[in-house]
């Protein structure tokens, strides 16, 4: 739940604060005020086209237009044109389609031919994909902003362009293979939620948030963690003029770039990302003065690190699944559910880990 703000301008004294209950796609589908008291609800068709009235969706109900922005997949409405703002472009809910082709031509696979489309929203199955937002960019290590063009021209550059390629199809791909999996059966409906969220905390390429990284890493495998300021220090996010914060996060690979190990760290990104909704939620809650705490290390979103770990092993288990994985630490093929839980715990709990993914006192000193 989040809490969201009518686009309204009103005095202090009414101005009010909806709290948004989403469905699974991230949909808001039930408003409520400050008491809980529901102040609108929606009904979605597949491709979001909102459902006005019919089969008791009444006024009486709080069926109907409000203030509140945020509506399908919790993209941001314009009420002028109808269109939904996904970032990179502009989509067509009444449609079902994007209003603009995919910029990112490695979208499409030979695979998946469907994807060929480069109008089509979330591989045509918006009951349980959602098309990524937009974020990540590419560090110095990875040719920074170089194009593929530019660096296509050395020997080492072409060399980057291969690691970008997969890297690229990995979260790029991965909504087409789920759709897949979905459909064979060979995962969950909350595995493929798990997944869909890893992937989808990277979004496009293109737009500043997350920084995807190659070199040394701690355990010689891969780590995401809060990206450093202009003075050296450790940095979980900068903020625009409006004191919009964007989040600060780098995912470092070292060695092979493995399907496992970009959904794994893209669970990482997807809680540091959730961490960074919910400090800008609380800001406007202090600026509307409807709370008065002000730590951000007591958001609900900061999670410890063992529960961050827990979820990421979880998504490495569905991949190891996915892809009939035998030599993964938290799958084999015919456990219980009971069994893997088991298996991802140990592992977990070999890490020693402590702490949560944003300790204030720890960042500053960093």
């Amino acid at each position: 739940m989040v809490a969201e703000y009518s686009t309204n301008v009103e005095p202090v004294a009414t101005a009010k604060v909806n709290y948004l209950t989403t469905d699974h796609l991230g949909s808001p589908r039930i408003n409520t005020d400050a008491n809980g008291s529901v102040t609108a609800r929606h009904d979605y068709m597949p491709f979001g086209e909102e459902i006005d009235g019919g089969d008791g969706r009444t006024v009486g109900l709080n069926y109907g237009a409000d203030t509140i922005r945020k509506q399908f997949t919790s993209y941001e409405r314009d009420n002028e044109s109808g269109l939904d703002y996904a970032k990179a472009r502009m989509y067509a809910n009444s449609l079902g389609r994007f209003t603009a082709t995919d910029p990112l031509l490695t979208s499409a696979t030979l695979i998946n031919p469907v994807s060929w489309n480069r109008y089509i929203y979330a591989s045509n199955s918006p009951l349980v994909l959602v098309d990524p937002t937009g974020m990540y960019v590419w560090g110095a290590s990875l040719g920074g902003n170089a194009t593929d063009d530019e660096l296509s021209k050395t020997a080492e550059g072409a060399k980057i362009v291969k690691t970008r390629d997969m890297i690229r199809r990995f979260i790029e791909g991965m909504s087409s293979m789920v759709a897949e999996a979905l459909k064979k059966g060979t995962i969950s409906k909350d595995q493929a939620s798990a997944l869909m969220r890893a992937a989808n905390a990277y979004g496009s390429l293109g737009q500043s948030g997350v920084t995807v990284e190659i070199g040394k890493v701690k355990d010689g495998v891969a780590e995401t963690k809060w990206g450093t300021g202009k003075n050296g220090k450790t940095a979980a996010w900068t903020t625009d003029d409006n004191g919009v914060a964007t989040p600060n996060i780098v995912v470092t690979f070292e060695g092979s770039i493995t399907l496992g190990k970009v959904m794994h760290e893209g669970s990482h990104v997807a809680d540091r990302n959730d961490y960074i909704t919910g400090y800008n939620e609380r800001i406007k809650e202090l600026i509307a003065q409807t709370t008065t705490e002000a730590d951000p290390t007591k958001l609900p979103a900061n999670i410890t690190m063992k529960e961050s770990e827990m979820r990421a092993y979880g998504v490495s288990s569905a991949i190891a699944q996915l892809t009939s994985d035998g030599d993964s630490e938290v799958w084999k093929r015919g456990i219980s559910e009971s069994e893997r839980a088991t298996m991802i715990a140990n592992k977990v709990g070999s890490l020693q880990l402590n702490g949560k993914i944003y300790d204030e006192s720890k960042e500053k000193n960093k």
